[in-house]
């Protein structure tokens, strides 16, 4: 059976960001519901308390998809210093949108006075394992003239595309304007995003276990938190559940702020495993140490003071 829009209920239609497409496989079904939500009641300042009531989920996972979407570009954060970053992004994409990739004469043109443009589309042929199309020849060009892509930058960016097993123009594409942004410009910066990319990624897919998150693709926020407990600061997967269950206990909710100062205070008080929480919450405090010195000097005083009497 197939299905078609009914043209009688287009009263009730509402347009997305042109972004929610090249998520809507990756977000999560709470993400996917904000944002749905947000592009049919969202005309002014949208809340997460509101989205929260509106949409039955906790008001932690509704500010967690309302950042999602930010960090996507699908809306934006008023109030925030984030948000002075927006005409950059906003020039950025402009300028992007505006570009015209070289037609196939200036294409062919290119191949025959160049020697690298000619390697890296033989190259690129090689790895795509059949004839390029014109727009994959003109991004190729385009990304080595205008974009001042290297060759052996542009080879690192074939294997990479080939290594994620992604080895599609739209891909190339995306990663190049990433390493772009990021200010990549030879093959070592280039190795070290990577491997950072990679441990952000692993670091991520640990905290997801312990706190039994349904996988799905993190905000920048999230990926942060996760790249500094897991990476920077070691903590260990045990005791990232025992942070997530006081959380809950506490808060009633998920909050990655509340358990990022729950391990920060741990980690400075020298916590290593779950056992070590126990043995930190029964040493007395700064204040309690300081308020029986006090006592025990009092009482010696008072011990001499009569003695001489």
């Amino acid at each position: 059976m197939k299905y078609a829009v009914n043209p009688f209920a287009s009263e009730g239609f509402f347009s997305l960001p042109s972004v929610v497409e090249k998520n809507i496989k990756i977000a999560s079904h709470e993400q996917l519901k904000v944002i749905i939500w947000a592009a049919k009641n969202g005309m002014g300042e949208i809340d997460p308390k509101a989205v929260s009531e509106a949409l039955r989920i906790s008001e932690s996972a509704a500010a967690d998809a309302l950042d999602y979407w930010t960090d996507n570009g699908a809306l934006l954060k008023k109030g925030a210093p984030e948000v002075v970053e927006a005409p950059k992004k906003e020039t950025k994409k402009a300028v992007r949108a505006a570009t015209v990739l070289p037609s196939r004469q200036e294409i062919a043109r290119r191949g025959n006075e160049c020697p690298q443009i000619a390697f890296l589309l033989r190259e690129a042929q090689m790895k795509f394992g059949r004839a390029l199309k014109d727009s994959e020849s003109g991004l190729i060009v385009w990304l080595y003239d205008d974009q001042g892509i290297d060759v052996p930058l542009m080879l690192m960016l074939f294997e990479h595309a080939k290594a994620m097993n992604n080895f599609r123009i739209g891909f190339i594409e995306r990663t190049a304007m990433d390493w772009i942004d990021a200010g990549i410009s030879d093959v070592t910066s280039a190795e070290e995003y990577l491997t950072t990319q990679k441990a952000k990624q692993g670091a991520w897919s640990v905290v997801e276990r312990a706190f039994g998150i349904p996988h799905r693709k993190p905000s920048d926020k999230e990926t942060d938190f996760a790249h500094k407990w897991v990476n920077e600061w070691e903590i260990s997967f045990e005791l990232l559940k025992s942070a997530y269950n006081i959380c809950i206990d506490n808060k009633a909710k998920l909050s990655m702020p509340y358990i990022n100062k729950i391990l920060e205070s741990w980690v400075s008080s020298g916590v290593k495993t779950p056992e070590d929480i126990k043995k930190n919450e029964d040493k007395p405090s700064a204040a309690q140490k300081t308020s029986a010195k006090y006592n025990i000097d009092l009482a010696k005083k008072r011990m001499f003071t009569s003695e001489d009497e």
